[in-house]
């Protein structure tokens, strides 16, 4: 804020006497070898106004250099927690196995990791829930994707696009 602040004071102070004062202290003067001497804050202005917009620039490169930085790492941490997000419901689909002794049907969906699937065999197998909370989104606020057939599953994030691409694409799995 500083920097800014003292490249715009400087930059007026430069260009109010380029425009309003020098040409008065020329007139003034009359033609006086060497012209008119130049007021101490019109010399600091003229001096430190091209060195502090050399800063800023700097600064505004390293600035949107860090922004490209910030935005990879928090890429990386979504997939991470999508990835961690799968892991434990590959755990809470092992359990409903073991305890049902198939894995939901994709008509069945995650939510029967929460309540007993309506069209359950034998409805007193179904020890849980499984997952602790609701299902939740994964961290681009979409639904996690879920297919089933009985006897395998397959469970995916649509990824940073959205777009499910049955785990193609950018979608993780």
């Amino acid at each position: 804020f500083f920097l800014v602040l003292a490249a715009l004071v400087t930059g007026l102070v430069w260009l109010a006497d380029a425009r309003l004062f020098r040409p008065q202290r020329q007139r003034r003067a009359g033609s006086a070898a060497g012209g008119p001497p130049e007021p101490i804050l019109v010399e600091y202005a003229r001096s430190f106004f091209p060195i502090i917009l050399l800063v800023l620039v700097i600064l505004v490169i390293l600035g949107s250099m860090v922004g490209v930085f910030i935005g990879g790492a928090r890429k990386r941490a979504f997939v991470d927690a999508s990835r961690s997000q799968l892991n434990m419901f590959k755990g809470q689909m092992e359990q409903y196995y073991m305890d049902v002794g198939s894995f939901p049907t994709s008509q069945q969906g995650l939510v029967a990791l929460r309540q007993p699937p309506a069209d359950l065999r034998n409805p007193t197998k179904w020890r849980g829930p499984y997952a602790g909370g609701d299902i939740p989104a994964d961290p681009w606020g979409n639904p996690y994707e879920f297919t089933g057939d009985g006897a395998t599953y397959q469970i995916w994030s649509a990824g940073p696009n959205g777009i499910s691409e049955q785990g193609g694409g950018d979608d993780i799995m």
